[in-house]
């Protein structure tokens, strides 16, 4: 009985696989890692890639949900992610973008960083009618100073605010 070349190499490939069982876990971890989201820079979030919009990739849906609770998951749905939105810029492997609630900026406002390589998501959430500012840090949730979530002098773009709040939720 002749096999044909593709079944042979099949046969090799499951072979290979099933020999080292750790390869299966890494290649469903890869599925969820937040590196091909760079595909977005210089987009808007709600710019289709392959016919799917930034907010609706897996990997970042998943983690999204699990910052917030279903109310505050609604509004960011609802009234920032396709509102009144920055196109997505990228430094050092971290995705930014920052959003607010149309007609009122000023009092609700968003900032939304993706760190590709460490594979995390933070949020710094500024409502003026709470009476904190809100950072989200990859499924921890920290009250900061009113005022926080906004650029402080000397600070020149998203970044040094990242760099200032990065680990307030930890």
């Amino acid at each position: 009985m002749c096999l044909s070349r593709k079944l042979i190499r099949l046969l090799v490939v499951m072979a290979v696989l099933l020999a080292n069982p750790l390869s299966f876990a890494h290649a469903a971890e890869n599925d969820d890692t937040l590196a091909p989201l760079l595909a977005w820079q210089n987009k808007y979030p709600f710019d289709k890639i392959d016919g799917q919009e930034f907010w609706d990739t897996p990997a970042l849906a998943t983690r999204l949900r699990a910052m917030m609770d279903s109310k505050a998951h609604q509004f960011f749905k609802d009234e920032l992610a396709h509102g009144v939105v920055t196109p997505l810029n990228a430094k050092d492997g971290i995705l930014y973008t920052e959003m607010c609630k149309a007609h009122d900026c000023a009092a609700v406002h968003v900032y939304l960083f993706v760190d590709t390589e460490a594979d995390k998501v933070y949020i710094c959430w500024h409502d003026e009618a709470a009476s904190h500012d809100l950072w989200l840090e990859n499924g921890k949730t920290a009250q900061l100073e009113k005022g926080s979530c906004v650029l402080k002098e000397g600070e020149k773009d998203n970044m040094d605010l990242l760099s200032r709040l990065r680990g307030a939720g930890a």
